[in-house]
């Protein structure tokens, strides 16, 4: 073998190597970038499921606030009555 021939295929070796590792590298983050999607949508899922129970909840209160405010409000109109009633 002459020494161009024994150049030539070590180059087509390297050659191969490098697109391999590459084909490799790509594949790893390809895969590893869709555990993470599907990492964040199960993160984005529970966020919104929470979210969900935190309007119910806030709704709940805000009834509960609501009508214990009716009361005071009641109450109030009672006294002023009473009031105007002893002057």
């Amino acid at each position: 073998m002459s020494y161009g021939n024994d150049l030539t295929s070590v180059l087509a070796v390297v050659g191969i190597v490098l697109v391999l590792v590459l084909i490799i590298t790509q594949v790893a983050a390809t895969w590893r970038a869709r555990i993470v999607a599907q990492r964040d949508d199960d993160h984005y899922r529970e966020l919104s499921q929470r979210y969900a129970e935190l309007v119910l909840e806030h709704d709940e209160l805000r009834r509960r606030v609501a009508g214990e405010l009716t009361g005071v409000r009641e109450s109030v109109v009672s006294m002023e009555q009473m009031m105007r009633e002893l002057k």
